[in-house]
Order: structure tokens, then C-alpha cells, then sequence
């Protein structure tokens, strides 16, 4: 495991931990996980077992930090896990990872997050050093993410989802509340997704 490493130039929001394993004869696949916390909350070691799961099934992984919002809000965190995953792709060679086969899987927010990176391309493309490498991945495992922002609004959920939109009221900005919920991306021939939803 290499802790902290720095991917984006957003300090100790922008860090994340790499799960490596042996070196094999082919570069080996990578998943990125991304943690919840309504957008404000949460850290890189809430998946840490599950990184190291995967490593014992030769996946490397990485464990992500992104913004927080009321400082950073929409679309800060969207913009820091597509980085994450087009900086993988960047140093793929130095770690032994595949770039051609990237998974993500998410919780709550964290889950959020990885729907985009299944549905979109990369929404900031101003770092040149980046900017030939996708943010899309092959395949998204999404726990119990938001997928309709202005459908939350009506939930008990509403001020989470107004603090993430940088407290702005639905009735003025709908449409950013709809471009900012990935069921509003969904196109024909997405990659796999596991959707994993409780009551």
C-alpha cells in the first residue's frame, strides 16, 4: 500500500491511497473507490478492507479524498474523481496498472460520483498533462447512490442536497440539479453497472 499520494493539487482533498499487488506478467486491472458522506464527509480508509480484498484477487486498487462542499461545492468532487482516474491512467505504467480496464465502486455520494464516471466524459479538461486520457470507466458499482438530485428535493435528504448544489434553491436552478444527477446521463450502451439500493 502507498499512502497519500497526491493526484490533483487540492492539498490533502486531493490524495489518495494505492493498493497494489504482486507484480504479475500483465499489468493488472484497477478499481477506484470512492467513499460517501452526503458530499461533505467521509475519508479514503472507509474502503480500505474492500481495497485490500481486491488486491488478494490481483485488482489493484486506489482509495480516493475529494472536495467538500460548503467550501467546494457542485462540481468540485465530480471534477476530482475524474481526475483520479485520468491521473491513474497517466502513471498506469509506473504502478503496473491496465488503463484499459478501470472500474470504480462508490457508496452514497461516493457511489454519485462513480455514475458520472460511467455516464460522462471529463466535464474540466484544462490540465494539458491530462488531457488525453479518459475519466470514463468500463464498469461502476454504485451502493445506494443519489442518481436524481431534483427528485431528492421532496426528501427528507433535501438540505444535503441543496448544500451540494452551493445552497441554491431547485426553483431557480433545476437545470443544474438535473446535470448535476446522473440519471439524466443515461444514454444507449452504458458500461455494466451494479446497482446496489436498501430500505
Amino acid at each position: 500500500m502507498i499512502a497519500n499520494v497526491s493526484y490533483g493539487p487540492d492539498g490533502e482533498r486531493n490524495l489518495l491511497d494505492l493498493y497494489l499487488p504482486r507484480r504479475a506478467k500483465n499489468p493488472a486491472p484497477l478499481v477506484l473507490c470512492v467513499h460517501g458522506g452526503g458530499w461533505k464527509g467521509g475519508n479514503k480508509e472507509a474502503f480500505a478492507w474492500f481495497a485490500k480484498a481486491l488486491v488478494r484477487e490481483g485488482f489493484a486498487a486506489a482509495s480516493m479524498t475529494y472536495r467538500f462542499w460548503p467550501q467546494w461545492p457542485y462540481p468540485a468532487a465530480l471534477d476530482d474523481a475524474q481526475r483520479a482516474v485520468r491521473w491513474l491512467r497517466h502513471h498506469a505504467g509506473e504502478y503496473h496498472i491496465d488503463p484499459e480496464r478501470v472500474g470504480a465502486i462508490g457508496s452514497s455520494a461516493g457511489g454519485h460520483l462513480c455514475s458520472f464516471l460511467g455516464l460522462t466524459d471529463t466535464r474540466d479538461n484544462s490540465d494539458p498533462e491530462l488531457a488525453r486520457y479518459s475519466s470514463r470507466v468500463q464498469c461502476v458499482v454504485d451502493c445506494y447512490g443519489p442518481v436524481d438530485l431534483e427528485g431528492m428535493m421532496s426528501s427528507a435528504s433535501a438540505p444535503i442536497v441543496r448544500g451540494f448544489m452551493g445552497d441554491k434553491p431547485l426553483e431557480t436552478a433545476r437545470e443544474q440539479y438535473r446535470t448535476a444527477s446522473p440519471f439524466h446521463h443515461v444514454s444507449p450502451n452504458p458500461p455494466p453497472f451494479l446497482i446496489a439500493h436498501g430500505t
